[in-house]
């Protein structure tokens, strides 16, 4: 039976009221004391790096042992049986927090003053010289747990908090095994899960924690059952080293004097494994071990320590022991490399600088081989060292580099180094080196960024990939690429919320890195920006929603609050475009919070103020977690992601229970800013409104607000269906009811439609109210009024023979003249109604008035008068000149009447006594009517125009009524010389059609005279004389103008051709003969006059037409000449004997002359 019991650390406080006052009485009361916040508070002052290990390491070489083991345990290592294995293979190091921490050493098993000092506060070890001064190593295990564990022997120690500040301990024996454990164990179950610290850092501590321990000599680090690390220390032979007499062994106060020093040499052999990770950088080899060594030479003195009584007095008080008598004091040396530096340090001689040169030059000179100096990484050539750079110191591991001391204190020896042993400034390719041989922590990283980006910034051309490529960073559990990080978490916007503990993925760098880098530095390192809605689109990824329940917002309460509560902080600095893709991405899925669990957004809403009035709904209210605080912003958010503010109002409808329709509109008006897209379309869709019974049969009928009026007389009067509203107070249409009744659909006047349908009710009243309805909010109400639309209905009353008709648009007109020509016209009583605006027309059309005018014209002079002043002011241009070509005119006595086209009639009666009164048709039918011919394109008088137009029509008809040719001749001579009054088209209409006058000479034997034929022939058949000796060749056998230039010129114009034109000769072949007396006579003569003739045509005459070069005119003689001359038209041919003939033969003109000819000067 193993024993056990509690113990509390601390006197409890008094716990009833007779007890306080019976220690009042005695005139003291305890303090009491809140052991949580003491310890607390001690540790604050206690803190440092790895406190809690060096604190175990000191105890542990204290209690004399010369090995310890420090375990980093994970939940999941815990969770094997005792004796399992985790499975084999290389040692992986999973994205996992150690959650308990395990101490182990090999000194002396706890005695029982240990175990009594143990759960004793400021109790120590007594022994003076024991390192321990203040009594809190041991507690400082309270910094990182709450519940520490202590096994040594066989027994253990198990401490507890109670009641919050009352530290209590349970003590007791282990249960007896076969084998008894060597070891002294302290279990530290972590506070808060925490990641194992860097193996080499670590490492590192442990090297110089152990370095001046007197005992322990041997620590293994271990990551659950995997060795992780190692650090043994061994000691060489003690020297004593001589002290110099004249060194001074005492203090001044004579309180401590050295006795002796000695020298040990210590070795250190490191052997670390680094963690297989999920990223490896070559060539590094995951599995195995890595070791390094190191021999220290260490100096030790022994020293003599005595106080006076004062001083123990005080020191005893202080430290609760007593002042030891002697002391060891250990160091060692590392100044020695930069006394040699010093020594070797050539300085200016006088009175000759030869001197310095010669030391100089023999001592650099004296060896082979470069310069050896010592650098951070050993003995190195100078060349390959570099200056002490103490921003690169930070985080370059592996590049040799001087120390601070020797770089600030040695400034001249290095300077006066000679060529080819300088040793240089640190360059970026020695930076980018260094980095490919070791990743970096997290602060060395975020330097050698700052570093880069101050590089650049100087001017120095820098490659960022080159960086990037080098350096690697060495995170939790695994090792990352820079080359693979892809994005960066902007600081201003999501750094500060974002859950550093939350899953992200491996191309993201590290929160830790990006916080200190504002956005443009980061971005010239070739990241895009990690938004929020990167961010939600990697934590809902199926892959990281399935690694872990933990991190899965569908599935884990507390992650999904953590995620809604970062959203709603940064929700404010965010762009509505995120905003919106934010929302996409939790659309259904069930991340809200609720009193029913997780529920995606639309089935979530937000906590209601008069949920009383709802208690029968069964709805998920969001909030109901501790760490989900629905403030403000997180209900501005949430709305944003489709929470609902109200109860679905579909879920009302269904169960309304005993409210009344009243209640549903005052509910829904309180409600109104807050009504969403789907509860106003739920609204509008359902029949929840009550027609009033006055024109419903049937009471209670439900029906949809679009099908519903508001209650007012004038919707009654055209029997629509409006909403009930007895027991509301007065329908106003501004109020809040009315405005959300109108905003559900409810009409604030009839369609259009229907009002136009109720304006051809057959129920009279509806009618007329109708009708007067909508010509009274025709421009308020009916903007969008179109004619067009209701062309086919019966809608526009007219009244005929005393009774009230209804007419469509089309066959209604506004002009009450339109009454007596047989057309319908809208009613006397509606004449000020907007009969324009309702598309009635004041006129009938001009088509349905040409066709009725086409088909039943007016026969008589009284009908076509009141026709013509009707129309006079109703039609366009384009319809009168259509009518212009219509026989809609009466001419002559009403019993012979003939009706002809306006266009062919003249208006008056003043020239029907002459020609013209015969060839053309005069009317009057009244100044108004006359005025609508003229539109008509009726003449007032006649025009060249007209008489042209005559004369095509029947050109013999006009010959015969202008008396004959004489006449006729006056009538032709007026159009030749008025041509250009004439159209274009009727010129061209002359020029196609016999209208032209030709006249033809005949010799009828037995008569002196000649006789003349005349006939109208088109220009084509009509010759123009210009030519007498051709004329009087063919005379007979064409028809000639009539003479006079006005009228030739006429003829021409129509296309007539000269008599020259239509005559073509030829002669017969010329025999010259030698020349007679006459040819140069006449050559000479030619050339002679021809100046004077053409002295007047020297304008229009062709350059070199004046020489008169013989060479370009020869006179040439023949026997005799005949010329054959033939009319083309008639093909008719006449020949006849000639003197002399000219023509032209290239650059020159031969006058060939027969052979009887004389000169006669006039031919």
């Amino acid at each position: 039976m193993i024993s056990r019991f509690r113990r509390s650390l601390s006197s409890s406080p008094l716990s009833t009221h007779q007890q306080q006052s019976q220690q009042s009485q005695q005139g003291y009361a305890p303090v009491t004391v809140d052991t949580h916040a003491l310890i607390d508070k001690v540790l604050a002052r206690y803190s440092g790096e790895f406190t809690v290990f060096r604190e175990l390491l000191q105890n542990s070489d204290d209690a004399g042992c010369d090995a310890a083991e420090i375990r980093f345990e994970t939940a999941a290592f815990l969770r094997l049986k005792p004796g399992a294995v985790m499975k084999t293979g290389p040692p992986v190091l999973p994205d996992l927090k150690t959650t308990n921490w395990t101490f182990k050493n090999l000194g002396k098993p706890f005695r029982e003053e240990d175990w009594d000092r143990l759960p004793k506060i400021a109790s120590g070890n007594p022994d003076s010289q024991k390192v321990g001064a203040f009594s809190v190593g041991f507690y400082s295990l309270f910094s990182v747990t709450e519940s520490p564990y202590v096994s040594s022997g066989d027994k253990e120690m198990e401490f507890s908090w109670k009641n919050g500040n009352q530290l209590c301990y349970r003590f007791g024996h282990l249960p007896q095994t076969a084998t008894k454990d060597p070891w002294t164990t302290f279990k530290m179950p972590l506070r808060e899960a925490a990641p194992m610290p860097s193996v080499s850092e670590f490492m590192q501590f442990l090297a110089s924690s152990i370095t001046f321990m007197v005992h322990l000599r041997d620590v293994t680090v271990f990551f659950d059952h995997h060795c992780v690390g190692q650090i043994t220390k061994s000691l060489g032979r003690s020297l004593v080293t001589p002290i110099p007499p004249e060194l001074k062994q005492s203090s001044p106060e004579k309180n401590m004097v050295v006795k002796s020093v000695q020298r040990r040499r210590k070795s250190f052999l490191q052997l670390s494994v680094m963690i297989k990770t999920k990223l490896m950088l070559p060539p590094y080899d995951s599995v195995r071990p890595y070791e390094a060594e190191l021999d220290l030479a260490v100096f030790t003195a022994q020293v003599d320590v005595s106080v006076d009584k004062k001083l123990s007095r005080e020191l005893i008080r202080c430290m609760k022991k007593d002042p030891p008598s002697s002391l060891e004091y250990s160091l060692i040396y590392d100044q020695r490399f930069l006394h040699l530096l010093k020594f070797f340090t050539f300085h200016h001689s006088t009175p000759s600088p030869k001197v310095t040169e010669l030391l100089a030059s023999s001592f650099y000179g004296c060896s082979t081989l470069p310069l050896r100096v010592l650098s951070s990484v050993g003995i190195r050539e100078a060349p390959d060292v570099r200056m002490f750079d103490s921003e690169l110191a930070k985080f370059l591991k592996s590049l040799p580099m001087l120390s601070e001391d020797v770089t600030r204190d040695c400034a001249r020896f290095l300077e006066k180094l000679p060529e080819g042993q300088k040793i240089c400034k640190i360059t970026p390719p020695d930076v980018l080196q260094d980095l490919r041989h070791h990743a970096l922590l997290v602060d060395e990283l975020v330097v050698c960024l700052r570093w880069w980006i101050n590089l650049g910034r100087k001017g120095t051309v820098t490659n960022m990939a080159d960086l990037l490529d080098a350096a690697t960073l060495r995170g939790t559990g695994e090792t990352i690429h820079l080359l693979s990080i892809t994005s960066f978490v902007n600081p201003e916007v999501l750094g500060p919320h974002i859950p550093p503990d939350g899953p992200l993925p491996l191309s993201l760098i590290p929160l830790g890195i990006s916080k200190y880098f504002d956005y443009e530095e980061l971005i010239s390192f070739g990241w895009k920006e990690f938004t929020v809605v990167s961010w939600l689109q990697h934590i809902s990824h199926p892959d990281v929603m399935s690694a872990d329940e933990k991190y899965d917002f569908t599935r884990s309460v507390d992650w999904a609050c953590l995620v809604l509560s970062t959203l709603s902080r940064v929700w404010p600095k965010l762009s509505e475009d995120i905003r919106s893709e934010s929302r996409d991405v939790v659309r259904n899925k069930t991340c809200i919070p609720t009193s029913k669990g997780l529920c995606s957004p639309e089935c979530s809403y937000l906590p209601i103020a008069d949920s009383a009035r709802f208690h029968h709904l069964d709805l998920q209210i969001v909030g109901h977690h501790p760490r989900f605080k629905v403030d403000e912003n997180m209900k501005e958010f949430l709305l944003f992601m489709g929470v609902r503010k109200n109860p679905p109002i579909q879920l009302l409808l269904n169960q309304m229970g005993d409210w009344t329709m009243f209640d549903l509109i005052d509910y829904l008006v309180r409600k109104e800013s807050s009504l969403n897209s789907e509860d106003l379309s739920t609204l509008k869709s359902s029949e929840i409104f009550i027609e009033d019974s006055v024109r419903s049969n049937e009471k209670n009928t439900r029906r949809r607000a679009s099908e519903l009026y508001p209650p007012i007389d004038i919707f009654r009067k055209l029997r629509l269906p409006v909403i009930e509203w007895n027991g509301m107070s007065d329908w106003r249409d501004t109020s809040p009811e009315a405005r959300l009744l109108y905003r559900l659909g409810l009409n604030r006047f009839p369609p259009l439609p229907k009002i136009v349908e109720l304006c051809s009710s057959s129920d009279e009243g509806v009618q007329e109210t109708a009708f007067v309805y909508l010509c009274d909010k025709l421009h308020s109400q009916y903007t969008d009024y179109k004619p067009e639309n209701f062309r086919d209905v019966d809608f526009i009353p007219v009244e005929s023979e005393g009774r009230t008709y209804l007419r469509k648009l089309g066959e209604v007109y506004s002009g009450t003249q339109w009454k007596t020509l047989g057309f319908y016209v809208v009613w006397d009583r509606y004449s000020s109604a907007p009969l324009q605006q309702l598309g009635v027309m004041q006129h009938p059309p001009a088509s349905e008035l040409l066709d009725l005018l086409e088909k039943a014209p007016p026969l008589d002079e009284k009908t076509a008068t009141h026709w013509f002043e009707t129309l006079s002011d109703n039609l366009a241009t384009s319809d009168l000149t259509k009518l212009s070509g219509l026989p809609i005119v009466p001419t002559g006595p009403s019993s012979a009447s003939k009706m002809l086209p306006p266009a062919k009639c003249h208006i008056g009666q003043g020239l029907q006594q002459g020609l013209y009164a015969k060839l053309f048709i005069f009317v009057d039918f009244g100044t108004k009517a006359n005025r609508f011919l003229s539109a008509c394109d009726s003449k007032n008088q006649v025009s060249i125009e007209d008489i042209a137009k005559v004369l095509i029509e029947n050109p013999e008809r006009f010959f015969e009524l202008a008396g004959g040719y004489e006449g006729f001749l006056v009538e032709l001579q007026k159009l030749a010389c008025h041509r250009q009054d004439i159209s274009n088209a009727t010129l061209n209409e002359m020029s196609h059609n016999p209208s032209l006058l030709g006249v033809r000479r005949k010799k009828t034997e037995g008569q002196a005279g000649w006789d003349y034929e005349y006939r109208f022939l088109p220009p084509r058949g009509v010759t123009i004389v210009d030519d007498m000796d051709d004329y009087q060749l063919f005379y007979d056998c064409l028809f000639v103008a009539p003479p006079g230039q006005v009228l030739e010129d006429f003829y021409r114009s129509l296309g007539c051709s000269y008599l020259s034109e239509a005559v073509r000769w030829s002669c017969n072949d010329f025999h010259e003969i030698p020349a007679t007396k006459t040819c140069p006579k006449v050559q000479s003569l030619i050339l002679e006059r021809l100046p004077f003739f053409i002295q007047n045509y020297a304008d229009i005459m062709p350059e070199g037409a004046t020489r008169s070069n013989l060479d370009h005119l020869k006179v040439k003689a023949c026997k005799k000449m005949v010329v054959t001359k033939i009319f083309v038209p008639g093909n008719v041919k006449r020949t006849r004997d000639t003197q002399a003939i000219a023509r032209r033969e290239g650059d020159f003109i031969e006058l060939w002359i027969s052979e009887a000819a004389s000169c006669d000067m006039y031919e």
